[in-house]
């Protein structure tokens, strides 16, 4: 509508603009250079606007002859774009249907087309590494590395090149190279984190825990954790080089990080033992037992005892008080009173440990008890039931399930970092395949 009327109004003024000069026609007339013109003052307006007309294309013609080029070169690079695209997706599609040697053939068009490079050379490193292909891979990873905007891809490359070849030097290298360039990446810090475990190095180990919780790249308990782990490691390694007060705070800072974790107070328990003060080291079992009494915690709090057989019990009796109705406390109270000859407690006990479950420790205290009241055929009982009981616990890898006598920050079996925890071990129960042909059961009658 805005149009209608635009275009109405010019044809309304040029048309007002005719009838005036039709109206008042005028006269001019022009000497120059011996040449002498006379005409209307319309018509010299009206020439005036056909030159005006034919400058403007005649201008509009040379801009656009000298754009050409340019233009050329735009409609060029959108269709090199377009093929780039498209080579590029073709790539993918390979990629993800499997057909390898197909998308390095895609990923080269990719590099024809497209003028930034790094797109073919991720491609076709990816395609190489899925064909097998490692050195092409590294050769790619190595030609990003000359370029600063591919620099940190080629190196995440190539170090995970050198973590597929177990080469842990090579890649502690390139993982503190990419630290140096992007040092809030998560991954870049976690892998550090794992090299330095790999290494048993513990405090390079806590820096990258430190790195870890500044990127927020673990959650707070798995932070939490690793930092008790890491710290109670580092109080083994001083107490091994009896450095007993650094291993001692040590143990105190993994126990304020984490208060129930168990290996911690253990381990502050022994170091008050070497330290010849046998009575802090239970106050430590003692706090622990507030919350997880354990048999392993209860063997470091009777180690501390060399009185006499009443003191002591009296000693166990104030440990298992803190909680008195828990399965450690009655087995240990039962254990030691077994120990020192005081059957009637003793049975007391551990009937009400029972109660609560049935592991080898308590059947086999059952069996003692039982011989030393005389009562042979029941201890054969308990004997035959510890060997078919619910395996004690230990400290057992939440990995693999390996148990082991002694903590230690990773599994000796499977290097699992922090699996070793004090548990029950898994139980495996054979159970026979069925018959795949069954005899036939008659019918009842």
């Amino acid at each position: 509508m805005i149009r209608i009327v635009i275009f109405g109004a010019i044809v309304v003024a040029l048309t007002a603009t005719g009838v005036f000069f039709a109206e008042h026609p005028g006269f001019i007339a022009i000497d120059w250079l011996g040449v002498h013109i006379e005409t209307s003052v319309g018509v010299l307006l009206l020439i005036n606007l056909v030159v005006l007309i034919a400058v403007v294309i005649i201008v509009s013609a040379l801009r656009g002859l000298i754009r050409l080029p340019k233009m050329w070169g735009a409609l060029s690079e959108r269709r090199h774009s377009r093929l780039g695209h498209k080579a590029l997706t073709q790539t993918l599609v390979d990629l993800e249907a499997g057909d390898v040697r197909q998308a390095l053939k895609s990923a080269r068009k990719v590099d024809t087309h497209l003028k930034d490079e790094t797109l073919s050379r991720v491609l076709t490193a990816k395609a190489a590494e899925l064909d097998g292909r490692e050195d092409t891979a590294r050769a790619q990873f190595e030609l990003m590395l000359k370029t600063p905007s591919s620099e940190f891809f080629g190196l995440r490359g190539l170090l995970s090149l050198a973590l597929k070849a177990g080469d842990k030097a090579e890649a502690l290298r390139l993982a503190r190279k990419a630290h140096a360039l992007r040092p809030k990446i998560p991954w870049v810090i976690v892998t550090l984190f794992d090299l330095a475990i790999g290494r048993r190095d513990w405090r390079m180990a806590l820096d990258s825990l430190k790195e870890a919780v500044k990127a927020d790249a673990l959650s707070a308990d798995d932070v939490t954790r690793r930092r008790a782990v890491l710290l109670t490691a580092l109080a083994k390694e001083a107490q091994e080089l009896n450095n007993t007060a650094e291993a001692a705070r040590l143990l105190r800072r993994a126990i304020a990080a984490k208060p129930d974790y168990i290996a911690a107070w253990v381990e502050q328990a022994r170091i008050q033992i070497l330290l010849d003060k046998p009575r802090k080291a239970r106050d430590v079992i003692e706090e622990i037992w507030k919350t997880k009494p354990s048999r392993i915690a209860g063997e470091v709090f009777v180690s501390t005892l060399h009185e006499k057989p009443e003191a002591n019990l009296r000693h166990v009796r104030r440990l298992t008080a803190v909680q008195p109705a828990h399965a450690e406390s009655l087995t240990l109270l039962g254990e030691q009173a077994l120990k020192h000859g005081d059957l009637t407690l003793a049975r007391e006990k551990l009937e009400a440990a029972l109660a609560h479950t049935m592991g080898v420790r308590q059947a086999r205290l059952m069996a003692d008890l039982e011989t030393a009241a005389g009562n042979e055929s029941a201890a054969k009982d308990w004997l035959v039931k510890a060997s078919v009981a619910n395996p004690d616990p230990s400290w057992t890898c939440g990995s693999c399930g390996t148990a082991t006598d002694t903590w230690e920050a990773t599994c000796p079996n499977c290097d699992a970092f922090g699996s070793l925890d004090w548990r029950s071990p898994l139980r495996f129960v054979h159970v026979p395949a069925p018959d795949p042909n069954p005899t036939p059961q008659p019918a009842a009658p």
